[in-house]
């Protein structure tokens, strides 16, 4: 289930190498690694998706349910955590297409703001409320793809499935697997407790909210 998900570790794009000769070490040189554009956008997977959902809880209380737009400036304070990381996420959300953009500073989109407020009072029924709002974006019509061949999925093969769609590579490993973290979350999936493999939630596969005006399919680097 969600809550025993574990913070993701953050990659590091860096690789060293110790070149010696003749027994005498040299000093280490850095390689930055190109990382591959993907098609979809993905999330910092430095931060759990709990702690990425406690971040658009937070635009939506900062921004007093969508009447002032705020910033990433804003938003850290009030959940605690970096500002690079609360930009990142927000820039998630945003590309995703559940938050609107002024500059630098965002509102939460009105079904964004009608799932946070359902969150306040029925914090277990909410992850419902979230899946129709994910299968508005990618990530839902993703699922729906997912599973046309194959009516059960490993988590190892949702990933790579995930990543195929996506268009990412092995780099992005760790945000790949917080979209079935998300799916799951959602509950778009479930986990067969005979099998231990993933197979579509039982719920109106045309349930989803039609979300304002936002971009979705765009270009981003992770």
């Amino acid at each position: 289930m969600v809550e025993t998900i574990e913070e993701n570790k953050n990659i590091d794009l860096k690789e060293e190498e110790s070149i010696a000769e003749d027994g005498n070490k040299e000093p280490h040189t850095s390689r930055t690694r190109q990382i591959r554009q993907t098609k979809y956008p993905l999330p910092d997977a430095r931060i759990s998706i709990l702690k990425q959902i406690k971040v658009l809880k937070a635009v939506n209380i900062c921004s007093n349910k969508g009447k002032d737009y705020v910033s990433y400036q804003d938003v850290a304070p009030i959940v605690g955590m970096n500002e690079t990381l609360v930009s990142g996420t927000l820039g998630f959300f945003y590309k995703l297409g559940l938050l609107q953009k002024d500059k630098s500073r965002y509102v939460p989109k009105t079904e964004v703001i009608e799932y946070c407020n359902e969150l306040e009072w029925n914090e277990t029924g909410a992850g419902e409320f979230f899946r129709k709002i994910l299968m508005g974006t990618w990530i839902g019509s993703y699922a729906i793809n997912a599973f046309k061949m194959n009516s059960e999925l490993s988590k190892d093969e949702l990933i790579r499935n995930t990543g195929r769609y996506s268009q990412a590579d092995k780099y992005h490993q760790a945000a790949l697997a917080q979209i079935v973290d998300y799916l799951e979350y959602a509950r778009i999936i479930d986990m067969d407790e005979t099998s231990k493999k993933y197979k579509l939630a039982d719920f109106d596969l045309n349930e989803k909210v039609s979300l304002t005006k936002g971009p979705e399919e765009v270009k981003t680097t992770i």
